[in-house]
């Protein structure tokens, strides 16, 4: 198992996909929970970069018009960091510092 937020670099939107396209057909919590995780994000984006994730929804929509939170996450690390080793230990000090009251 590889661990997106601890090792962003090992882990492919192929990869992403794949594993969610399982929870988006399984119709579960899962499925409300990423779909969630999507809407949340998006809705905390600045329309400028809004405009430009919408560019690649193809990378985080398992189904058409529904954000998936996992492959939207990635995508987004993926537009804002290089792809490489050294950037991880920077996501993850990233992500563990935010907070609510950030946005």
């Amino acid at each position: 198992i590889i661990n997106m937020f601890t090792q962003f670099s090992r882990i492919s939107l192929t990869t992403i996909k794949a594993a969610q396209q399982a929870v988006w057909t399984s119709n579960t919590w899962f499925t409300q929970a990423s779909y969630l995780m999507g809407m949340t994000i998006l809705s905390s984006l600045h329309d400028d970069f809004k405009n430009r994730i919408i560019l690649h929804k193809h990378d985080h929509e398992i189904i058409a018009g529904n954000p998936d939170g996992p492959c939207l996450l990635h995508t987004i690390l993926s537009l804002v960091y290089p792809d490489t080793d050294a950037r991880e230990y920077d996501i993850r000090d990233l992500l563990a510092k935010m907070t609510v009251t950030e946005y």
